[in-house]
């Protein structure tokens, strides 16, 4: 269920029904926006965007699409940058404000990136797939913590209870705003 927010941080986040569709209202006591889509109230709720985190300088929702298919909107609070739609998600740093998501068109790859200073790093994942499956089932766990990738991968379609599980840790070097 999606529900008014306002956050410690003092943004806000609206939802405004009519005649069956929301529209989402978001800002802070020097700013405001909509977001120019509206949502059918008639489809499956994970579809309409929800309150992830925020800081003072963004607000992050999350929205599922389908499976496997899901993704956030950054909402930066000024009105030089617009909305942007990351699919695949994959982790958050939030005290040094990083995600971690899938890239490329073909999401082959992982991106790190600095939300605030839009710096970005890729990095190429060590497998291949060879049977035309999404390359986010071969992740296992992720997470992103003191400038530190980790994750742990495995072949997806192999079925075996004890098959191999490859763990990866890379150091991130990305400069703080």
């Amino acid at each position: 269920m999606w529900y008014d927010t306002t956050s410690v941080n003092g943004n806000f986040l609206k939802y405004h029904v009519v005649d069956n569709s929301v529209f989402i209202e978001y800002g802070n006591n020097s700013f405001h926006r909509s977001l120019p889509d509206k949502y059918d109230c008639q489809i499956t709720d994970f579809w309409i965007p929800k309150f992830e985190w925020d800081t003072h300088d963004f607000m992050i929702l999350k929205y599922g699409c389908g499976s496997p298919c899901w993704g956030i909107f950054v909402l930066r609070f000024d009105s030089l940058n617009p909305v942007r739609n990351i699919m695949y998600d994959m982790a958050f740093d939030y005290d040094n404000e990083l995600i971690v998501y899938l890239g490329n068109m073909d999401y082959n790859s992982l991106i790190v990136e600095n939300l605030k200073t839009l710096q970005r790093i890729k990095i190429e994942f060590p497998f291949k797939s060879d049977h035309g499956e999404f390359m986010g089932s071969w992740i296992d766990s992720i997470s992103i913590k003191n400038n530190q990738l980790y994750y742990k991968y495995s072949n997806p379609n192999d079925y075996n209870e004890k098959k191999p599980h490859t763990e990866v840790t890379i150091n991130i070097k990305l400069k703080k705003a």
